[in-house]
């Protein structure tokens, strides 16, 4: 898979096959605007399987635009020298929560 920086084909399979982490399947509604959707799934031959009722929101939008975008992420920390830090309540954050990453 070209756009697997790291991975060969195999690594890949086998990532897949073994996940146990949900699949994050990107799709546009008719409008154009994205939706992200968390799905179980199931991958074996290359392919990539879910189920979902008929009439759920990502299965409309996928009838309306076939293109679709997936993350498939492990539960390890990117880098062990990032974490989260809350910003201090200001009047452009309060009643939000926002948090950055900060390297330490």
């Amino acid at each position: 898979m070209p756009n697997a920086p790291g991975m060969d084909r195999s690594e890949i399979d086998t990532f897949l096959a073994t996940s146990k982490t949900p699949l994050r399947l990107g799709t546009t509604n008719s409008k154009g605007e994205p939706n992200i959707h968390p799905v179980w799934y199931h991958y074996v031959t290359n392919k990539l399987y879910f189920m979902s009722y008929k009439d759920a929101v990502k299965v409309r939008n996928l009838k309306h635009n076939k293109t679709v975008y997936f993350s498939v992420d492990t539960d390890a920390m990117p880098t062990p020298e990032l974490k989260g830090k809350e910003p201090r309540s200001s009047s452009r954050t309060r009643g939000r929560h926002y948090w950055y990453l900060r390297r330490l």
